[in-house]
């Protein structure tokens, strides 16, 4: 059994990472300055998850060579089970994400596990990372893992509820 997901936005990270890496911007930073020189330059916008808007696979290939050009930065595929998508569009608005956009150069880091509403990350949080024995992302191949962290961020950590798994592919690794 596998899960599908849906990329639902686009961010540029500092690399190497200079923290753990996450979905979250406290553990992972963005590379401010290629941000904003990509988005002026190519006209992108942030969505409301506050991710850069990538609309169609050629400006993700530009996006994409001026990142392979840049060795102090990473470009990173926020990604979210079809039906959380689904339901934020319905319920809120946000994007559905775009199927059609090829991540064919893009590797898996891991699943992190994050409230929807902000990616804030829990898995440095204690009783997630007690649990766990471990702050790294979860290899998307241990589903009971994913499922059994979901849940559990719940209960630890009700205020920024509901928490998702949210797949990060990186253009480098």
């Amino acid at each position: 059994m596998t899960s599908t997901y849906t990329c639902i936005g686009f961010d540029i990270r500092v690399w190497p990472c200079d923290g753990i890496p996450s979905v979250g911007l406290s553990g992972w930073s963005q590379h401010d300055a290629m941000h904003a020189a990509i988005a002026t330059e190519l006209g992108l916008q942030e969505n409301l998850y506050q991710l850069l808007h990538i609309e169609d696979q050629k400006t993700l290939e530009s996006v994409a060579h001026a990142i392979r050009a840049n060795g102090a930065c990473n470009l990173i595929a926020i990604q979210v089970p079809e039906p959380v998508a689904a339901w934020q569009h319905q319920r809120f608005g946000h994007p559905l994400g775009n199927p059609a956009l090829s991540l064919a150069g893009f590797h898996c880091m891991g699943v992190d596990v994050a409230d929807i509403n902000g990616f804030f990350s829990i898995l440095s949080f204690e009783p997630i990372s007690k649990y766990r024995q471990s702050t790294d992302l979860i290899d998307e191949g241990h589903l009971d893992e994913i499922f059994q962290t979901v849940q559990l961020a719940g209960f630890a950590d009700p205020e920024h509820a509901p928490y998702c798994a949210v797949k990060i592919s990186a253009l480098k690794v």
